[in-house]
């Protein structure tokens, strides 16, 4: 053993998962898109924020990722890119009375919240939000 500072080195090395040159797979990205539509509660020029939170989260989570829309008339399309590939639950809120912040975008009284949608996002996925799944914040 000529160098055993060398072998200090190599052995810390191996122990401590040190790799040399090898980089991680980056994750896939993929897109959500889709319509959300109010025509039974009049919502026209009002902001929906789209919004992914973790897996069998509630519309009360921060957002992972997110989007909104203007609904002109009683719908209108969102799209969120380069989301990571995973699984993720989405939510629609119609922000109401114009007072939601972003990137929490925690609805409150008077919101319109869809019911949570899980996706597992592998490929572009389409998650629309229709009129009839709605329901008020109290």
């Amino acid at each position: 053993m000529k160098n055993p500072l060398l072998v200090v080195l190599v052995i810390i090395g191996l122990v401590s998962g040190v790799s040399c040159g090898e980089a991680e797979e980056p994750v896939p990205t993929h897109t959500i898109y889709g319509t959300a539509t109010s025509s039974t509660v009049d919502a026209s020029n009002r902001l929906v924020w789209i919004k992914l939170v973790q897996p069998e989260g509630t519309a009360q989570d921060i957002a992972l990722y997110y989007t909104s829309c203007l609904l002109i008339g009683p719908a209108c399309d969102y799209k969120i890119n380069f989301v990571p590939e995973g699984e993720y639950t989405v939510f629609a809120v119609i922000d109401m009375n114009a007072n939601i912040s972003d990137p929490e975008l925690v609805p409150d009284s008077g919101d319109l919240v869809s019911a949570g949608k899980p996706i597992w996002l592998w490929e572009k996925t389409k998650a629309d939000f229709i009129d009839g799944n709605w329901r008020r914040i109290p």
